[in-house]
């Protein structure tokens, strides 16, 4: 009966530990970088434990990352992530397949505190694609002005903006922005947005 509670709470161990690295995997893919003070808030551990995540989380992508090369006969089995003055530092593309069971961008928002997140309605809707997302996430973070290509009529339109806020309208997620052009805030369905890119060069947040 004592061997089976040991197991039960190494498995309850390893399920947390695999919980919260999915997390920091969210947080790579969806904003490019590693959120600690969300991550401190949302599992409400502390700055030792958040060290040991990163190190053990970087550790398990790379494994994995190189376990996938050798069996699709890649030789390229070169680290996918690094710690970089005590911050997790991304290498190379992510891994196409999330390595963890990565929360859904909608479920991770509502765990960050940095971007901030409003949610009006329930509705199902395609997910905007991890690059997309990735970019408007970091303007936000960073305060620094986009360039994005919105789906019109004619093509695409592009214009510089600087993103503040995600918003999910009756489940359809909206970047709020300042138009530069329009010299305006107003709301960009995310599914419009077709592409990233540098801003212009007088643009300001």
């Amino acid at each position: 009966m004592a061997n089976n509670n040991k197991k039960m709470s190494v498995m309850s161990k390893q399920k947390r530990l695999d919980t919260r690295y999915a997390w920091i995997e969210a947080s790579l893919r969806y904003t490019g970088k590693f959120e600690k003070v969300s991550y401190s808030d949302w599992f409400d551990i502390n700055a030792p434990q958040i060290s040991a995540d990163q190190a053990g989380f970087v550790r398990a992508m790379n494994h994995e990352f190189a376990h996938r090369q050798r069996q699709a006969g890649d030789g390229d089995c070169a680290p996918v992530l690094a710690i970089v003055k005590g911050k997790i530092s991304v290498l190379r593309d992510l891994p196409s397949r999330p390595v963890f069971d990565v929360p859904d961008i909608r479920e991770w928002l509502q765990t960050s505190a940095a971007i901030p997140f409003v949610r009006v309605d329930d509705f199902n809707e395609v997910t905007p694609p991890e690059d997309i997302m990735r970019q408007i996430c970091a303007a936000i973070l960073r305060k620094r002005p986009l360039r994005i290509a919105l789906a019109c009529d004619t093509g695409k339109s592009w214009r510089d903006v600087s993103p503040h806020a995600i918003i999910d309208a009756s489940g359809r997620l909206h970047m709020r922005a300042f138009d530069h052009h329009e010299e305006k805030f107003s709301d960009y369905a995310l599914s419009r947005v077709m592409e990233t890119g540098p801003h212009s060069r007088n643009v300001q947040y």
